[in-house]
């Protein structure tokens, strides 16, 4: 297959991601996925809260948004024709920031239970 006739099975996703009052989410991590084939292409938004996806294949896609503080954004029904180019905004609502802390390791065991001296101190050292 040539390059030309590849090119003309494409398009491309442009867009914004931006909050409730229209401030642009930078660093904000957007995926773009065609399910039916598994491809996907991962993506994060520039300082003005803007992404581009291009050269992907044409087909049904779901976009996903994800930015620390705001809930996760999933928008389907997105068809892509040839050679198109579309736009898909992405306004995120602010959400509930949830911490989680995970400690692994095991406890430091104390002998509580039995008073035998463990170490040889000698008359100098007192």
């Amino acid at each position: 297959m040539s390059f030309t006739a590849k090119a003309q099975d494409q398009a491309t996703l442009v867009g914004s991601v931006t909050d409730a009052s229209g401030a642009a989410i930078p660093g904000a991590k957007v995926t773009v996925t065609r399910p039916d084939v598994s491809f996907t292409r991962d993506l994060v938004t520039n300082s003005a809260g803007e992404y581009t996806a291009a050269r992907i294949p044409i087909g049904d896609y779901v976009i996903t948004a994800e930015a620390t503080g705001f809930q996760k954004l999933v928008r389907s029904g997105i068809t892509l024709q040839v050679g198109q180019t579309l736009r898909v905004d992405l306004q995120m609502t602010v959400g509930q920031v949830n911490q989680e802390v995970t400690v692994r390791g095991s406890a430091v065991k104390v002998e509580t239970e039995n008073a035998t001296v463990s170490d040889v101190v000698s008359g100098g050292q007192i």
